[in-house]
Order: structure tokens, then C-alpha cells, then sequence
């Protein structure tokens, strides 16, 4: 909402474009040199230019990106950058020496906004709706036409850990986001934000890469029924997984904790149920 707030802002003020910024932004050292060739190189009629890109922000195209796949598959990556043919094809994506047009952008810790690109969102990303998880991944199912830029390389990043989010589920499961967040990626995100983050809700609970792990595990502590020999794996690890989310809610004891626990217990009880059902069934 915050960041709505600014697009109005920016929307109904005298000024033709505006920085916007999160409050954990951090600039690159070179960014005094950078950032002001790049603003001189963006085209005029730009409508948003990250200056902290993430997501599927690469200039070279690289299709063995795991995001490139991911994006494909979620149908958020981007079909057209308005009327140019730069976008989504073995070509490069740079337009100018420190400017290219991102394929599925996201990161809004530091961007600059058109006027129009300010009422461009408004128009298409209403007040009224539902906001449901990151705003910036919302915000890709509506840039089709509009012209979309990036700073190469990179001038700010954040701090990208799943504690150190506001908006992720409760820092759910903490225990395992302590020992993920040692693990960084190249552009400095954290092991434990990218299973933490959820492009979408369903009844309230978001569906993130967690989800999928419990039903990988639930499916896993099943297997031994193929060989109808014993219950003792899947039994083990329904255990676990009850110990653990005990020990989750222990530690944060909050109605959003109970609710990934619930959720994360009947996600397992589906994986494992199917497994067992099929060994039975053949």
C-alpha cells in the first residue's frame, strides 16, 4: 500500500518521473557514476526503470537460468516491451550500454516511475484490490505494454533474508530459514527467501516453494509401502514433521505460525496418502 501511496504521489505531481525507495535500500559504491548515464540512456517514454533488479533480470538471455523456466511456467515473463523486439528472444535485452529490458522484473527496494508509468499502475493495479503476497510480482501480470526497463549492473540491493522480510508468512519455518539464510545466490538472495516467497494466496495461505517440499517429503515417507513391508518410515515422518511444527509454534506462537503449521501437516498427510493409496491399488 505504501508504494501505492507513492505512485499517487508521483501521479498527481508536477515532476515527469521519481526514485522510489524502500527504507533497507543499499547502493552499489559506483552508483554516483552509473546511475546518471543510465537515466540519460533510458528511452524517454519509459514507464518503470528498476535500479535493483531481480527476478529474470538478465541481459543476456541466459535460458539455463532456473528463473527462466520458472517464469515460463508461471506465465509471468514478459511478451513485449510495447512496440520493440527486444524482449523474449535469443537477441540480447540491452537497448544501451547501461540500460536493458528485463524479461519478469521484481525487486521495488529501489525504482524510478514515470508520471505516466505512475498512472499506468493506478489504472491497473486498483486500490481496491487484493493484495496478495509481493506487490512487485503482482505488478508483472500488468506490464504487457508498458515499457519496462533496468539498470545494468545493478546500482541498490536489500537485504534479502526471510527474517528480514515484513511481508513473508511469519518467517514460516524459522527453524530451517536460520540455516538457509547462509546460503546466497549471486545477486545476494537468501536460500531461505526464495522457498519463504509466495507469488499467490489460496484462502489466505500463501503457496510457496515450502509447500511443495512437504509434499515431496509426505510422498517420500510413503514410498516404502510399494514394497508393502512396514509403516515405520511413514510413520517416522509424520512424527518429524508434528515434532517440528510444535517447535515452530514454540517459538512464534502466532495465528499465522498455527495456520502454515495446519497447512503444512495436511500437505504432507496428501503426499503420503497418495503414495500409499497407489502402492495398495497395484
Amino acid at each position: 500500500m505504501s508504494h501505492i501511496r507513492c505512485w499517487e504521489a508521483i501521479a498527481e505531481g508536477s515532476d515527469p518521473y521519481a526514485m522510489v525507495m524502500e527504507d533497507d535500500c543499499m547502493f552499489s559504491p559506483d552508483f554516483v557514476d552509473i546511475f546518471p548515464v543510465a537515466m540519460s540512456q533510458v528511452p524517454r517514454d519509459f514507464h518503470i526503470m528498476y535500479v535493483g533488479c531481480l527476478g529474470l533480470c538478465n541481459k543476456d538471455r541466459k535460458k539455463n537460468d532456473p528463473l527462466f523456466f520458472l517464469s515460463t511456467l508461471m506465465g509471468i515473463r514478459k511478451e513485449c516491451n510495447g512496440d520493440r523486439s527486444v524482449c523474449n528472444d535469443e537477441q540480447s535485452g540491452l537497448v544501451a550500454p547501461h540500460v536493458f529490458v528485463p524479461e519478469a522484473p521484481a525487486g521495488l527496494h529501489c525504482y524510478v516511475l514515470s508520471r505516466e508509468g505512475a498512472k499506468q499502475f493506478l489504472r491497473r493495479i486498483k486500490v481496491t484490490d487484493r493484495i496478495e503476497g509481493h506487490i512487485d510480482l503482482q505488478m508483472l501480470g500488468h506490464m504487457e505494454d508498458m515499457n519496462v526497463y533496468a539498470v545494468t549492473p545493478n546500482l541498490a540491493t536489500q537485504e534479502m533474508s526471510a527474517a528480514a522480510s515484513t511481508n513473508l508468512v511469519a518467517n514460516y519455518p524459522s527453524l530451517l530459514n536460520t540455516a538457509f539464510s547462509k546460503f546466497k545466490a549471486g545477486n545476494g538472495l537468501g536460500l531461505d527467501y526464495s522457498l519463504s516467497i509466495h507469488a499467490h494466496e489460496i484462502m489466505g495461505i500463501p503457496m510457496n516453494t515450502y509447500a511443495l517440499v512437504y509434499l515431496v517429503l509426505g510422498i517420500l515417507a510413503g514410498m516404502p509401502y510399494w514394497k508393502m513391508t512396514n509403516q515405520s518410515l511413514a510413520s517416522l515422518g509424520w512424527t518429524v514433521v508434528t515434532v517440528f511444527n510444535i517447535a515452530e509454534f514454540v517459538m512464534n506462537p502466532t495465528p499465522m505460525t498455527l495456520k502454515m503449521m495446519i497447512f503444512s501437516q495436511f500437505v504432507f498427510f496428501v503426499g503420503l496418502v497418495v503414495t500409499m493409496t497407489l502402492a495398495s491399488a497395484y
